[in-house]
């Protein structure tokens, strides 16, 4: 049992390690090599489909178009790979960047609460449909990989939530808000752009338009205002 959990530890490490790397990095998609770019897009598409663990790098390598020996010359092993191709996403949404324009959005005083929540809410469904694939393998390995689910909660939830606890109580503290538990309404806010990500990036669910921008609007008016007259 000590010898799993230190292994669990060794590899949300690895992680950390890798993401630290890309951010300190900054590497670029034009910076990959051809063979890089293929191995890292048939990884993709292979986790997506069926998985980390049912997928083998020779399968990998073959959907490709190069030899299994250059995936190993490229990437060291087969969870390195994974990591490699979950870095850049958990990068683009957790970045100093793109968190400082979430703050930024926050903590935006003269603007309508609405615009703050829509714009922020529109920000983020666009970088994750930008990189719908990788965000399917993110989510099933989640599901299944303790130490990616670690890395989405270190890097991306924590952060976010902290910032979202923020304007909630500013809001609660303005009166703007009713006085209630901002947790919950931390939590609503979170289910709400979760659920969205899951029904329609996962389930591929029909939503109720194929707007974007009036099904957030809709959305957002509702969680602001609910539904009872």
């Amino acid at each position: 049992m000590v010898g799993e959990n230190m292994d669990k530890q060794n590899d949300t490490q690895e992680l950390q390690q890798v993401i630290e790397n890309f951010t300190n990095t900054m590497r670029k998609e034009q910076q990959l090599s051809q063979s890089q770019l293929k191995i890292l897009n048939a990884a993709k598409d292979l986790f997506s489909e069926k998985g980390y663990e049912n997928s083998s790098t020779s399968e990998i390598a073959k959907l490709a178009g190069v030899a299994e020996i250059t995936l190993f010359r490229n990437f060291k092993s087969k969870k390195n790979l994974l990591h490699q191709l979950l870095a850049p996403l958990i990068i683009q949404v957790s970045s100093p960047s793109i968190l400082k324009e979430v703050i930024t959005q926050f903590n935006t005083t003269h603007e309508e609460t609405e615009e703050i929540l829509e714009a922020l809410m529109k920000d983020r469904l666009d970088l994750l449909e930008k990189n719908d694939g990788v965000l399917k393998v993110l989510i099933r390995e989640c599901l299944n990989n303790e130490e990616v689910r670690q890395s989405v909660i270190h890097n991306i939830t924590k952060p976010a939530q902290n910032e979202a606890f923020k304007f909630v109580n500013h809001r609660i503290n303005n009166e703007e808000f009713r006085d209630v538990d901002s947790q919950a309404v931390v939590d609503l806010l979170f289910y709400i752009m979760f659920g969205y990500i899951i029904s329609h990036h996962v389930l591929r669910l029909e939503g109720f338009t194929n707007d974007k921008e009036v099904m957030i609007q809709t959305i957002i008016d509702l969680f602001l205002h609910g539904v009872k007259k």
